[in-house]
C-alpha cells in the first residue's frame, strides 16, 4: 500500500514537471500580505504572496505566487528562476523554491526504502524458522 501511494505521488510530481517546458528569469515586484485561506482561527492568518513579474514570448507577465509565507522567504527585487506551461505562462512554480519542492520525492523514496528493508527483515526471519 505504500508503494503505491509513493507511485502515486510520484506520477504526479512528474506529471506536473512534463507540462512545465518553458523556463524564464522572473523579478519579485511586489509582496502582498493577505489572509492564508488555509489558517486556522488561533493561528495568525497573514501570508506574504510574492507578485512575479516575468517575460515570454514576447509578452510580460505579472502574477500572484499562490503559496504564501511569513516571514516571506522573498525580497521585493529578488530574482528567481521560474518553469511555466508555454501554453499558459500564468501556470508557473519557482524553480529555486528551496528543499520543499523535493519533498513528494523525498517522502515517497523514504517510503519505498522501508518498504523493502520491511521485506528484507520479515524474509530474514520467515527463512530462519
Amino acid at each position: 500500500m505504500l508503494l503505491t501511494a509513493a507511485g502515486f505521488i510520484l506520477s504526479q510530481v512528474y506529471k506536473r514537471r512534463e507540462t512545465l517546458k518553458g523556463h524564464a528569469a522572473a523579478r519579485v515586484v511586489e509582496l502582498l500580505l493577505e489572509k492564508n485561506p488555509l489558517a486556522k482561527t488561533d493561528d495568525y492568518q497573514n501570508c506574504f504572496y510574492p507578485v512575479l513579474e516575468f517575460y515570454t514570448g514576447g509578452k510580460l507577465y505579472k502574477i500572484r505566487y499562490p503559496e504564501g509565507s511569513l516571514p516571506s522567504r522573498f525580497t521585493v527585487g529578488q530574482k528567481v528562476r521560474i518553469d511555466f506551461d508555454p501554453e499558459n505562462p500564468a501556470d508557473f512554480v519557482i524553480a529555486d523554491a528551496g528543499m520543499h519542492q523535493y519533498l513528494p520525492e523525498i517522502i515517497a523514496g523514504a517510503g519505498i526504502l522501508l518498504f523493502l528493508l520491511g521485506i528484507l527483515i520479515f524474509l530474514r526471519f520467515a527463512v530462519r524458522g
